[in-house]
Formats: structure tokens, C-alpha cells, sequence
């Protein structure tokens, strides 16, 4: 077994690579802030479509040198929905207007 003294180093080291890997309240308010950003601009160029970040950085498993990992999310509503692009339940869910969708002719891809 590892001596007690190998083991408070070792501890220490793990210590100091967390504490380096951590992020500052200052870095993740950036990131919000861009996310907020990149949202308005979406929804000024493409009403119904939001961005949605999902990944570390929503579970807060991120770290310093993280990415931030977004979706596009299309509304049903919006102009920008194809159920096509959704896989064949979305278009007979749109199609039937469940869920809220508008009512659409079904389109053959």
C-alpha cells in the first residue's frame, strides 16, 4: 500500500488539476451572454428557431477549456418547420395538427 505521505501528494495533485480546470462565475457568465446573444440574433433572422445548449455545460461538468454545445430548435409553427426533416412520425403528427403544429398538406420528400 502507498504510504500515508504518497498519498497527501497525490492528493495534492489532484487537488491543483481540478482547481486549474475549474471556471470563474466571470467565465460561465460570458457563455451566457453569448448564448443569449446568438439567440436574439436567430430569432431576429428566423422567428420559431431557438438555440438550446445541452452537454457539460447545462449539467455543470464543464471546465475551463470547455465548448458549449448548442441545438437549433425549430418551432412547429414557424415558417422554418419542415416535418419532413423530423422523420415520418413528425409529418402525419403535423399533418393531423396534434400537438399544437399547423395544419399542413403531407409533403413526399
Amino acid at each position: 500500500a502507498p504510504s500515508a505521505e504518497k498519498m497527501r501528494r497525490l492528493d495534492r495533485e489532484l487537488r491543483r488539476i481540478v482547481d486549474s480546470q475549474r471556471t470563474t462565475p466571470e467565465d460561465d457568465q460570458k457563455r451566457q451572454n453569448l448564448l443569449a446573444r446568438f439567440d436574439t440574433m436567430l430569432q431576429r433572422k428566423f422567428a420559431g428557431v431557438t438555440l438550446q445548449p445541452f452537454g457539460s455545460f447545462v449539467s455543470v461538468f464543464h471546465t475551463a477549456g470547455s465548448d458549449v454545445d448548442v441545438s437549433l430548435e425549430v418551432s412547429p409553427n414557424s415558417n422554418w418547420y419542415d416535418p419532413r426533416e423530423m422523420g415520418p412520425g413528425a409529418v402525419n403528427a403535423a399533418v393531423g395538427g396534434g400537438r399544437g403544429g399547423r395544419k399542413r398538406r403531407a409533403q413526399t420528400p
